[in-house]
């Protein structure tokens, strides 16, 4: 099986000029924890909610609410990981896993050439629900 069996194509993505308030927007209007972060096209970073979870929080003292609110505001090329792990989507579903495992990341962009040009994403969830298949209900 390979990883574009099971990625989820077209993922929402977001540009590193988009605010994080935007970026927040859209993970939970779409109910994603990642966006993969393009510019011109080309995969440049990935954003997730926890990045935007060590942006606003921890709140030590009332105090901090308002800053964390206004961190909001920044461009999500302040906080993005520029460090990044991709999968082609020609790649098998066990190297998808080892990568996951060995880099403790939770999604993975998928991309379709050297270029980063990004075709989907894969997350520990689309594993999940495939291998759900492998195992028979209890009855």
């Amino acid at each position: 099986m390979k990883v574009k069996d099971i990625m989820t194509e077209d993922p929402i993505t977001v540009t590193p000029l988009h605010s994080v308030r935007d970026a927040l927007g859209l993970m939970l209007e779409y109910n994603v924890r990642h966006l993969p972060v393009q510019e011109d096209g080309i995969l440049v970073g990935m954003l997730s909610d926890r990045d935007i979870r060590q942006c606003a929080i921890p709140l030590e003292e009332e105090a901090e609410l308002q800053s964390s609110h206004l961190r909001l505001d920044i461009k999500v090329s302040e906080i993005m990981s520029k460090k990044f792990f991709t999968l082609n989507h020609e790649d098998s579903i066990r190297k998808a896993i080892e990568v996951i495992i060995e880099e403790r990341i939770s999604g993975v962009p998928v991309v379709s050439n050297a270029q980063n040009h990004i075709v989907g994403i894969l997350s520990y969830i689309d594993i999940l629900e495939e291998a759900k298949n492998f195992f028979p209900e209890d009855s």
